[in-house]
């Protein structure tokens, strides 16, 4: 493929298959042309419930965390985190970060293991396991 040939921008696409979440939160998918009404459009299946698990989890996080916003400026704040951990087998932890920026996060590793036990299949799907 030539570099002339290559999208400059996402609008430069044509057609795009993927899987979109439909207004019923459904999975779908779709052949679509780029334009704006377009944008929710993910390449894998996995990928677009990836997503779908996210909103569900930022909103329960958002409930666990109460009015708590983690300061990702302050290195001194410890904040806990879900993460997918990949040495040997992939598996879900809790971990620890002050430097890292976590799109969800808590403020206490109970929490987040209270989340990771209560909500492991979203997190699970968040991760794409």
């Amino acid at each position: 493929v030539f570099k002339d040939e290559l999208p400059k921008s996402w609008k430069d696409l044509k057609d795009i298959r993927g899987y979109m979440i439909t207004s019923s939160s459904k999975i779908a998918s779709q052949v679509l042309t780029s334009c704006d009404a377009n944008k929710n459009i993910y390449f894998t299946e996995k990928q677009a419930k990836s997503a779908l698990a996210f909103a569900q989890l930022s909103q329960l996080v958002k409930v666990l965390n109460g009015d708590w916003i983690p300061d990702w400026n302050n290195n001194r704040e410890d904040k806990y985190s879900i993460v997918r951990e990949c040495t040997v087998k992939d598996v879900l932890i809790v971990a620890r970060f002050n430097y890292s920026f976590r799109h969800l996060a808590f403020p206490t590793k109970e929490l987040a293991e209270f989340s990771l036990l209560h909500h492991k299949d979203l997190w699970e799907q968040y991760y794409e396991l």
